[in-house]
């Protein structure tokens, strides 16, 4: 049984390994996008801006929501009084109703 033997250009061949670099990173003052590795091309530019865009907007929505759910927590405080102060009434009137029954 003989050895087959391999290419020489097969033994040689290495394996190519990728190798991911983030070309983004969020920066600390504000959470804006920002380049990492000094200036980029105008498409990654536009990228940049877009998501800045759009995180402007979230921020935007999310303290629209924070200003909602505080109005509706004043609301059910409001509800939640109310509900004490009938509570107190009809607890009130059922004592009056047992010593008109005495």
């Amino acid at each position: 049984m003989e050895k087959q033997q391999q290419p020489k250009s097969d033994q040689k061949q290495q394996k190519k390994v990728a190798v991911v670099v983030p070309r983004v990173v969020r920066k600390a003052n504000g959470g804006k996008f920002d380049n990492e590795c000094g200036p980029r091309p105008t498409e990654n530019a536009t990228f940049r801006q877009n998501v800045n865009e759009r995180l402007d907007k979230l921020e935007h929505n999310a303290s629209s929501i924070k200003e909602r759910l505080s109005k509706i927590e004043d609301r059910m405080t409001n509800v939640e009084n109310k509900l004490n102060i009938l509570m107190t009434t009809v607890m009130q009137l059922q004592a009056l109703l047992l010593q008109q029954k005495r």
